[in-house]
């Protein structure tokens, strides 16, 4: 059943529900075998890597491959060439196959 929280609601009972929740997710725990997560199976043919599972974004043709957090730049890897030039390049590249 969930709870809708009155805009005022006590601290006191806040608290109490809040503590009911961790609770009942304490035995929760995320073991990363699935294919995404090791980045191995059907993920394979989406540019994925041992570890690292599917790319945010991926240049086939020069095999450049972005990872990132949420948003682009936050706890971000590359693995590629990412000089300014060849990301210019690839810049340009991808906005023109939009046309």
């Amino acid at each position: 059943e969930a709870h809708q929280p009155d805009r005022f609601m006590p601290y006191d009972q806040w608290e109490a529900l809040f503590e009911s929740t961790v609770e009942s997710r304490s035995g929760y725990r995320h073991d990363p075998v699935c294919d995404y997560c090791v980045g191995t199976g059907i993920f394979a043919h989406h540019g994925a890597v041992p570890e690292k599972g599917a790319p945010n974004f991926w240049h086939k043709p020069s095999g450049l491959r972005v990872w990132w957090y949420k948003y682009i730049g936050r706890d971000m890897t590359v693995q590629g060439d990412a000089s300014p030039a060849a990301v210019a390049s690839l810049m340009a590249e991808c906005l023109a196959s939009l046309s």
